[in-house]
């Protein structure tokens, strides 16, 4: 059987056989790499000793063919020789167990441990220790002793130990991406939102797609760049990708307002007080009066008040239920005077129910009553008064009404002008529950 030359490249495990450039024959004695024989190490030299074999022959028929003992200091090895035929039958005898001495310069008790890739087999009847290993790798891309390979997450790392192989597979890509729009190494391409990236691992291409616009918008209204349509309200934006338009409505208006009572530019129409509804009808704005509280008060007279000849200023203690002042008039229940607190125009009432007790009347004179104001540096007047001629010893009921502007500060007084010869007359307070007689009443119109 041939015996293969020894090369650099390959790794040797024990008990292979080479040649080294010539006939020379070695067997390897610990594995190795890259150690060429006669490195007494790793290789053992296998060519006879052809005067070694002669000598111990000769020796051996010397002693007519008997056991020839070489001994050592724990062990026997015995030679059988055939004197006859030549053949020597070689025996070692192992009296004890064999003992290391030394390992790597270590003494004593030593054990050795499989780290993880090595196989650890002793024999005990051979005295031998064999130690294997997967093929080793000596050296990748100018690395050497332990090498990881990892697999970076596109890269399947698959090896094969029976065969000392490693192959690295990836999709099939034509050609990798060295840069793309001058970046380099890792790039990613990221959807800002209106488009669509599709790549095709096989043909090697990354298709981007975006909707179909006739062109791209570079400015619009002197604004560049990113440019975002905002509704302000009254805008209807919608925006046609597959026509490249955008549409901008608003509600129909036949025109827009120039001019509003002849004020121009920018005009607001204002409600007090939310009074005003404003009603827009193509060109035309209704202004609707919105329905508003109705301020008034009415006053009366729980018990009668005697009148005295001439002039007598009637009292009030009693304000009705359905009365709203909301302090537009002030009054204090049993006295005379109203006060006003809100400037305007009011509707102003007095009523009087006169019983005559028995008196005689001045039948020629007539009999008065009165609304009187009395305003800040003016004195009392008679504003609104009404005269009536009354039959002697009748009672009667006399009544003044008006509307009458009235400014803050004005003070009211209700008057009853009389004259009469004896007896005493009196003013009529409330009857049967809801019949006044005697009262003054005012409703605020408008400031």
């Amino acid at each position: 059987m041939a015996v293969e030359q020894w090369n650099d490249f390959t790794y040797y495990n024990v008990g292979d056989e080479v040649q080294n450039g010539s006939s020379t024959k070695f067997a390897c004695i610990l594995r190795n790499i890259n150690q060429p024989p006669p490195n007494l190490t790793y290789w053992n030299n296998l060519t006879p000793v052809a005067t070694g074999i002669a000598s111990l022959q000769a020796l051996t028929e010397a002693n007519n063919g008997g056991n020839l003992v070489l001994t050592s200091t724990n062990d026997s090895i015995n030679f059988n020789v055939n004197a006859p035929t030549g053949a020597i039958d070689l025996a070692v005898n192992f009296p004890t167990a064999l003992v290391v001495d030394s390992l790597n310069n270590l003494t004593g008790a030593l054990t050795l441990l499989d780290g993880g890739n090595c196989s650890i087999t002793p024999n005990g009847s051979n005295g031998t220790i064999t130690l294997t290993v997967p093929s080793l790798v000596s050296s990748l891309n100018g690395l050497q002793n332990i090498l990881s390979l990892v697999d970076g997450g596109n890269v399947t790392i698959t090896p094969n130990v029976g065969a000392g192989t490693i192959t690295l597979s990836v999709p099939s890509i034509p050609i990798s991406v060295a840069s793309l729009n001058g970046c380099q190494n890792v790039v990613s391409l990221t959807n800002g939102g209106n488009v669509t990236i599709t790549p095709n691992v096989g043909a090697g291409t990354i298709s981007l797609s975006v909707p179909s616009i006739p062109s791209s918008v570079t400015s619009l209204n002197g604004c560049q760049n990113v440019v975002s349509l905002t509704n302000g309200g009254n805008v209807t934006i919608t925006p046609n990708v597959g026509a490249g338009t955008i549409s901008l409505s608003v509600p129909s208006i036949p025109s827009s307002v120039t001019s509003l009572n002849g004020l121009t530019n920018a005009v607001n129409l204002t409600s007090p007080n939310g009074s005003i509804t404003f009603n827009v009808s193509g060109q035309n704005i209704q202004l609707q009066s919105a329905t508003q509280p109705v301020y008034q008060a009415t006053y009366y007279k729980s018990v009668q008040q005697n009148l005295v000849n001439a002039n007598t200023d009637i009292t009030f203690d009693v304000v009705a239920t359905w009365s709203n002042a909301n302090g537009y008039i002030t009054h204090t229940n049993g006295t005379t005077d109203f006060t006003v607190a809100v400037a305007g125009l009011y509707q102003l009432e007095f009523n009087i129910s006169i019983n005559a007790n028995g008196a005689t009347w001045n039948t020629a004179l007539n009999k008065a009553v009165s609304i009187d104001i009395t305003r800040p540096t003016i004195a009392e007047q008679a504003v609104i008064q009404n005269n009536a001629l009354v039959a002697n010893n009748t009672s009667y009921q006399q009544a003044v009404a008006s509307s009458f502007y009235l400014n803050v500060g004005d003070v009211i007084n209700l008057r009853s002008t009389l004259a009469f010869a004896s007896a005493t007359l009196f003013a009529v307070g409330i009857q049967n529950t809801f019949d006044l007689n005697t009262f003054f009443a005012w409703q605020y119109i408008s400031a």
